[in-house]
């Protein structure tokens, strides 16, 4: 088994700014919540509820982000090399 770094090796950084206000955040909120009143227990519901939030975090949050700066440039005349990177 490794050895776990000392607690003070930590770091604590934001990670995002994407709050629970988001339609997406909430909706993989919603998410968990139905898991939690399946008939899936113990190991197997931690393990889908923490695939649920590793979508939201890993994957939602960055197409978000980026979503939000494709409507942020509309009306805005952006070079031809950011246009394409949208």
């Amino acid at each position: 088994m490794t050895e776990q770094p000392a607690r003070q090796q930590f770091h604590v950084k934001h990670f995002s700014d994407v709050g629970a206000s988001e339609e997406f955040v909430a909706v993989t909120l919603d998410l968990v919540d139905i898991v939690n009143g399946t008939l899936i227990f113990d190991e197997q519901r931690t393990e889908v509820s923490g695939c649920i939030a590793a979508l939201g975090t890993e994957g939602l949050s960055g197409a978000f982000l980026e979503l939000r700066k494709i409507r942020s440039s509309v009306g805005h005349d952006l070079p031809m090399l950011n246009q394409l990177q949208m």
